[in-house]
């Protein structure tokens, strides 16, 4: 089997998606030791979820609500809690939650600034 620039280009992907969730499913994982470090979370809303409902799923999972973009629904969020994400998760007025992190950066000089 001949490696062709699509093979390439397609493994390539699948190596960063698969570091992308390994990196970052850690920050989920339930253990048994106690987190002591504040970390920042980002929780989306479900589509028409009330603005209590959401507050009222990150504090019974142990965080606190930083910011707020009413626009898009996205609570930036702090927590020490390890089981945080998972917690949340189960609410149901809660879309999704992700670990806010860098996620790629551009060479100063490069592109047009935003």
């Amino acid at each position: 089997m001949r490696l062709t620039p699509r093979r390439a280009l397609a493994g390539a992907g699948t190596f960063v998606l698969i570091g992308s969730i390994m990196s970052t499913a850690p920050a989920f994982a339930a253990g048994t030791a106690q987190q002591t470090t504040a970390r920042t979370v980002l929780v989306l809303a479900r589509d028409g979820a009330a603005d209590a409902a959401v507050r009222s799923a990150v504090a019974a999972a142990g965080g606190s609500v930083l910011t707020t973009n009413a626009d898009v629904g996205l609570y930036t969020v702090s927590t020490t809690s390890p089981t945080f994400g998972a917690d949340v998760r189960g609410s149901a007025a809660v879309a999704g939650v992700a670990t806010d992190r860098i996620i790629g950066r551009r060479a100063p000089g490069e592109g047009e600034a935003i």
